[in-house]
């Protein structure tokens, strides 16, 4: 008794849809989890880039002077700050202090704005 070829098992051609159909799909699941980690990466260095930014923001007028002018400084993993503190019109002791935190290929990262007050 012999069996008829349509008969029994996949055929060659359902094989290779089926191994081109897993291989499109791994593909695109690579692709999703690589994006994913670079999200992540970017979130992390947008979370310490505020954190740094809230720091250098919260010293001005403490620890540090509210003298009029820009100020920069380093910080680990090659991230930098700059500060900048001016006067409002109309306040003679009212200061807009702001913040800038870069990365270490110098783009911007993050920005914070608040006013202080100077001592009298």
């Amino acid at each position: 008794m012999s069996r008829l070829p349509s008969e029994g098992g996949f055929a060659l051609i359902e094989s290779l849809v089926a191994l081109a159909v897993l291989a499109i799909t791994l593909v695109v699941l690579l692709q999703v989890s690589g994006s994913a980690a670079r999200r992540l990466g970017q979130a992390d260095q947008l979370s310490y880039a505020t954190l740094a930014a809230q720091s250098v923001l919260a010293a001005a007028g403490i620890e540090n002077p509210l003298a009029i002018g820009t100020s920069s400084g380093t910080l680990p993993h090659g991230f930098a700050w700059q500060q900048r503190i001016a006067t409002l019109p109309g306040a003679a002791r009212a200061r807009a202090v702001s913040v800038t935190v870069h990365d270490s290929h110098g783009r911007a990262l993050v920005t914070l704005e608040t006013l202080r007050l100077a001592p009298p």
